[in-house]
């Protein structure tokens, strides 16, 4: 805790360095202290003149996890460097925040290999699952790239055993028919009602019959 009270701020001064050696250097040490006293100071190294001094501060911002770096991670998904742009792919996914899934939608159609996969990556582990998402991820899976179509698999794969658990826990949902939109909707009191509950135990589904189901007794009391 006192190498980063120290460091950091040395760090933050030599993000001004003549040299760009210098200036890579410091981006990537302050991405490993992982402070939030150098946000600003890394956001504005995204547009420092050297590429590799941008790579490193794209991905000195993913490793602190400051949602407040999105914006300007999402303008450098434009960086004319493909590295850059990869960097800033995996900064956003690792940051997690949604404001960055159109960004990210868009770069799934980026020409480097590295950053189209990067961009499926941080899709997928935000867990996005807007149609728009699900529409793009699947769009993937006709890349040219192999490894592009692999990450985009394996989203597919994983979004498949989420919905075959959730079908071993809670069995298929059934969509009610009109007879048992019909049943919910109608009141019963007395003998009658309790036909309709017993009638309602001895069906495959008594749920939809239930939920919305009152007995009463004759004198109007539930």
């Amino acid at each position: 805790m006192l190498e980063a009270l120290t460091a950091v701020p040395a760090l933050i001064k030599a993000l001004e360095d003549e040299s760009r050696e210098v200036r890579r250097e410091a981006a990537d040490g302050l991405g490993k202290f992982e402070s939030t006293e150098a946000i600003e100071a890394l956001i504005e190294a995204l547009i420092d003149p050297d590429h590799a001094v941008r790579r490193e501060a794209a991905d000195a911002l993913g490793q602190i996890g400051d949602a407040r770096a999105v914006p300007a991670l999402i303008e450098a998904l434009k960086d004319q460097e493909t590295d850059v742009r990869r960097e800033a792919a995996d900064a956003l996914g690792q940051i997690g925040d949604a404001s960055s899934i159109r960004g990210l939608v868009d770069t799934l159609n980026d020409l480097a290999v590295d950053v189209r996969r990067e961009a499926a990556k941080s899709l997928g582990s935000m867990e996005a699952s807007s149609e728009e998402v699900v529409t793009a991820l699947t769009g993937t899976l006709t890349d040219q790239s192999t490894d592009v179509r692999r990450q985009s698999a394996l989203l597919e794969e994983k979004d498949s055993e989420m919905d075959s658990l959730e079908s071993q826990l809670f069995g298929e949902v059934e969509t009610p028919t009109e007879q048992d939109q019909f049943e919910i909707d109608d009141a019963y009191q007395g003998m009658e009602g309790l036909s309709m509950v017993t009638q309602a135990f001895e069906s495959e589904n008594p749920m939809p019959w239930l939920l919305s189901m009152a007995v009463c007794r004759p004198d109007g009391m539930v």
